[in-house]
């Protein structure tokens, strides 16, 4: 296991599993392996601690605290009230 210290540089080189969220929702995009060397940090917008479990309905993001949800409603529709027209969600987060 790598360690790092309190700034995250890494204090020992190696190969370690990363999460990625990307830089504009900061939602989960994947995980990769990353060559870590000594002095040195993860790549942007990569952290080492694992994002929970799939949740129906929602979106894991990166918080300011870890890994959260938000939820998910891309791809469904929602309608105006005041004229009845058809909106699709195409973002991440809760209706407004």
């Amino acid at each position: 296991m790598i360690r790092f210290d309190e700034n995250g540089f890494a204090l020992d080189s190696g190969v370690i599993s990363a999460y990625v969220c990307s830089p504009d929702t900061r939602e989960l995009i994947g995980q990769l392996k990353v060559n870590v060397q000594i002095h040195c940090g993860l790549p942007a917008n990569s952290y080492i601690d694992e994002p929970p479990k799939e949740k129906e309905g929602c979106a894991i993001v990166r918080l300011l605290n870890g890994w959260g949800y938000v939820a998910d409603f891309r791809g469904k529709s929602v309608y105006v009230k005041e004229s009845g027209s058809e909106i699709v969600i195409e973002t991440i987060g809760h209706l407004d």
